[in-house]
């Protein structure tokens, strides 16, 4: 995270812990920025521009600095903290490291422990073609990251590229997308998730005058907690592969950890946290409305408590980060606009339940989605340490606004889960797929902080209450409350919830339930490396394997999206009707100007819902092979010429085609 870090310490931030929550999407900002720069000065994005724009802001950082001081007289001596307070703040520091090692072992067991394991998702393998088009072309405009067409870089579409552009840059570095991809992924969700549910209860804390002890000891429950929920980052990565939103999510959440802090953080911080914002929008425009209804919960419910007097002092500390954050995110928020319409109108395939199953499943933690489909098992002793620290906020009137943000997600978690999709909170819904595990995840996002403040408050409030306590005895032993609270956790239901979690990882990565790239797929690819000449492209369905072609190789595939691409119809035009070339002078026409060669079958695909293919074209409810590549045998100029188990490469002779 580098050029973020470089960024922030030219705006002038000082403090472990804000680098920690806003290093990462800060990142995202100045990669999308310096693909911008190098767009327009007819340079190639990638790592090496990278690595200059970082250090040009760390030499920037160093003159400033160095300007900064000159002239100024020598700091004296400061005095360091009572060992009171800072020692019992390990025992918070160790519970952040047990979180993130939790992390790191269900993601990187579910990996196989090898970064180099094939993702089989469909989204994940989408992610991989784009990664590598970055690190192959050196393209970074948010307008030309995702192109139908490898060779020519045409038939854009939007696509949330901020997570790729980092990828892209870093596999130009290891040599591999698929490693560079994995490893992002760790480093942004499964350590990144818990790091910054950490930085928010943290921030919160002392945002609202909690002592630092405390405060270090709630973001080690926040972070243990976030490690061993299923949702966000498991979920989304089990049910889809949704990487670009769950990284958004964990970029959000380190943002809202300097929004909440507005009163206190310095204006360097909010400076940075603009730029952050600008890194989350980038990454998943979605972010806008994460951020926007609990930073509008909280800031309505903060200020108000205080009059209007402290409203212009709100604008006044964000009208800058905010007019920054605009500015920054403004090329990826114009393209994306264009696909608003498309986004709102996905239908919710959540059906309608009772009040009372909607409220049991928001409270539980349920796991729901594929892995739980009727949300029979749920995380409750997890629930119960969230739940209960809610609670304990409530009794206490503590943290106001943010148990107003937690009520405001709950209720639209409710509301989705009883008419998803309709009503004032289908608005917000729409934004997020009307997709039941996206929205179901805001609520984790922010009862997770809000509990583990409470579990802390409650551990200080027992520990001043034991006999024979002293007054300076207290923060020991509240740390010692939190620690036992925590380890129980963890080596009982914690480490079953960690277990689920890594099985569910792993059944898209190291033990797939169905596989899409396989030593079949990787045999093809091998030879057909040795064979595709330049110019050349290969017929594919992107629903299995053919996609590393392009990935390993650089081999132009036609599809790179599993239903093939609204912006350019010949996708979906040959997936559907390819056979019938020896009839149909459209799909003749198509082959012959694309250059198609060579076609890409596997006959044991893995099904796929349809819901958004262009124009309906599948004709099923389910697609594993596409119509079109089915009963091939004896068509003119059309002859297989390798076999690799379920995987066929037929061999298009171009001049057979014209001639019909």
């Amino acid at each position: 995270m580098l050029p973020g870090t470089c960024a922030m310490l030219l705006i002038g931030v000082r403090g472990p812990w804000w680098y920690l929550a806003l290093a990462a999407p800060c990142s995202v900002a100045v990669a999308s920025l310096t693909g911008l720069i190098t767009t327009a000065v007819g340079a190639s994005f990638g790592f090496v521009a990278l690595a200059v724009v970082s250090v040009v802001l760390a030499g920037a950082a160093v003159v400033r600095r160095a300007l900064r001081r000159r002239g100024r007289a020598a700091p004296g001596r400061v005095s360091r903290a009572p060992a009171v307070r800072t020692l019992p703040m390990l025992a918070g520091t160790a519970a952040i490291g047990a979180g993130l090692g939790v992390g790191v072992l269900t993601w990187l067991g579910g990996m196989g422990w090898s970064l180099r394991t094939y993702p089989q998702e469909h989204d994940m393998i989408y992610h991989l073609a784009v990664s590598s088009y970055v690190a192959r072309t050196g393209v970074g405009a948010p307008w030309a990251l995702a192109p139908t067409d490898v060779l020519s870089g045409s038939d854009t579409i939007f696509y949330p590229a901020g997570f790729h552009l980092l990828a892209g840059a870093v596999a130009q570095v290891t040599g591999d997308v698929v490693v560079s991809v994995n490893a992002l992924a760790l480093l942004l969700v499964g350590i990144g998730m818990p790091l910054a549910a950490a930085c928010l209860t943290g921030a919160l804390a002392r945002a609202n005058g909690c002592a630092s002890d405390t405060a270090v000891g709630a973001a080690g429950v926040a972070c243990v907690l976030m490690a061993t929920l299923y949702r966000p980052g498991v979920q989304l990565a089990h049910d889809g592969g949704v990487l670009p939103n769950s990284v958004a999510l964990a970029l959000c959440t380190g943002v809202l950890a300097a929004l909440v802090s507005w009163r206190r953080a310095s204006r360097a911080v909010l400076v940075s946290a603009g730029l952050a914002t600008a890194g989350a929008v980038i990454a998943h425009p979605s972010a806008v409305v994460t951020l926007g209804v609990t930073t509008g919960i909280y800031l309505i419910v903060d200020v108000v408590r205080r009059g209007r007097r402290d409203l212009l002092r709100a604008v006044r500390a964000l009208a800058a980060p905010a007019a920054l954050a605009l500015l920054v995110a403004l090329p990826t928020l114009l393209i994306g606009s264009r696909a608003v319409a498309a986004t709102t109108s996905f239908d919710s395939e959540t059906p309608d339940r009772p009040v009372a199953q909607a409220v049991g499943k928001a409270l539980t933690f349920a796991y729901g989605g594929y892995l739980d489909p009727d949300s029979t098992r749920a995380q409750v002793s997890a629930a119960v340490l969230i739940v209960g620290g809610l609670l304990v906020l409530v009794a206490t009137r503590r943290f106001l606004p943010l148990l107003a943000v937690v009520a405001g997600w709950f209720a639209i978690v409710v509301s989705y889960f009883t008419a998803p999709g309709r009503g004032a909170p289908g608005v917000i819904t729409s934004f997020f797929y009307n997709s039941e595990p996206r929205v179901w995840s805001q609520l984790s996002l922010v009862g997770v902080p809000a509990g583990a403040l409470g579990v802390a408050i409650a551990a200080r409030w027992a520990a001043r209450r034991l006999p024979h306590v002293g007054r300076r005895v207290v923060p020991w032993v509240t740390a010692g409350l939190l620690l036992l609270v925590l380890a129980a956790y963890l080596v009982g239901p914690g480490y079953g919830y960690a277990r689920v979690n890594e099985n569910a990882v792993a059944s898209r990565f190291a033990t797939p339930d169905f596989t899409r790239v396989n030593g079949d797929d990787e045999a093809a690819a091998a030879w057909l490396a040795g064979h595709v000449q330049s110019g050349e492209r290969v017929l594919n369905s992107a629903n299995d394997g053919s996609t590393v072609l392009y990935t390993e190789h650089g081999i132009p595939v036609v599809n790179l999206a599993s239903l093939g691409s609204a912006a350019a119809p010949y996708t979906y035009r040959l997936l559907a009707g390819f056979r019938h070339y020896p009839t149909d002078p459209a799909i003749r026409r198509d082959l012959l100007d694309l250059r198609v060669a060579w076609l890409y079958v596997d006959s044991e695909a893995p099904p796929i819902g349809v819901g958004g293919a262009p124009s309906g074209w599948p004709g099923t409810d389910r697609l594993t092979v596409p119509r079109g590549f089915e009963d091939l045998t004896g068509l003119p100029g059309l002859t297989p010429v390798f076999r690799a188990g379920t995987v066929t490469v037929y061999r298009l002779d171009p001049v057979v085609v014209a001639g019909l």
